[in-house]
């Protein structure tokens, strides 16, 4: 029994830094008018609020020729806020780093909006997308 105990007592430092690394819930509300939606939301239903903004934030390897393009099925319920924007995933300013498309649109009236998001490139029309991503979206 004293060497389990010892033999605990050595390797809980090991199991203690052994976190494991999750990412931030996704489909989550950022603030009171804000929900993020992300490639892991694939196929998931979300709820948002008439007036609140609903947020793509898909990530790519930039330099690959690859982007997200984007379609609703009701523009009416959810509206494009403009044309489609990129971050830096992380402070590297390497070229190939890692990236996100940014797609932004707002809750303008009660109803369901399919949102479908395809990774491609744009210069091959007749190839497949590389990535679908399709949410649907409740506005309340």
């Amino acid at each position: 029994m004293p060497r389990l105990a010892v033999l605990l007592l050595a390797a809980a430092p090991a199991l203690a830094c052994a976190r494991r690394h999750e990412d931030p819930p996704t489909a989550a509300p950022v603030d009171a008018g804000e929900t993020v939606l992300r490639v892991e939301d694939d196929g998931k239903t979300v709820d948002v609020a008439q007036g609140s903004t609903v947020v793509a934030r898909l990530r790519l390897n930039a330099g690959t020729g690859y982007s997200w393009t984007a379609s609703s099925s009701d523009a009416g319920v959810l509206e494009a806020h403009g044309e489609r924007t990129s971050e830096q995933a992380s402070t590297s300013s390497m070229p190939g780093a890692p990236r996100f498309d940014v797609y932004r649109f707002a809750a303008k009236a009660t109803g369901r909006a399919d949102l479908s998001f395809e990774l491609r490139r744009p210069w091959e029309q007749d190839a497949a997308a590389t990535r679908s991503v399709h949410v649907t979206v409740r506005v309340h």
